[in-house]
């Protein structure tokens, strides 16, 4: 596999990785479910202080795309309820909605990468084995 496609893999698997443990701990709040994730990853990959720190670094910069997403929610909500209530949902509408949300990612996913690259270049052969066998295993998950 060429190395950026399979450095692209890579970093696309640490966000859902990090998005997932987010997603699924039993924990009450998203930094609960993060801190959670960090030290479950930390511990399996055995990461240096180093590497730990490169990783919370990526894990801060979701959760803060995270609320900054939320924090949007309310107003996009309230836009479709006016034109919902105005009988005037349109197409350019919907798209307007759609598009603001979009500049939130465009502008943020892309600092998000870089680190996720940062990251993934500080890990040994090790580790990045571990993470390919994970990233298989979740590949296998997904096609079931």
């Amino acid at each position: 596999m060429p190395k950026f496609k399979r450095s692209k893999l890579l970093s696309l698997l640490t966000i859902v990785v990090v998005g997932a443990g987010l997603t699924s701990c039993h924990s009450r709040s998203a930094e609960d479910k993060s801190a959670y994730v960090l030290k479950k990853v930390s511990s399996k990959l055995e990461l240096q202080s180093s590497q730990e720190a490169k990783l919370e670094s990526v894990a801060q910069s979701v959760l803060a795309l995270r609320q900054e997403m939320r924090a949007s929610k309310q107003d996009t909500l309230q836009e479709i309820l006016t034109a919902i209530d105005s009988d005037n949902v349109t197409a350019e509408g919907l798209v307007s909605v759609y598009e603001q949300k979009k500049a939130i990612l465009d502008q943020r996913v892309p600092g998000i990468l870089t680190q996720i690259a940062a990251f993934h270049a500080s890990l040994n052969d090790g580790q990045k084995k571990k993470v390919k066998d994970f990233a298989n295993r979740a590949k296998d998950w997904a096609e079931d």
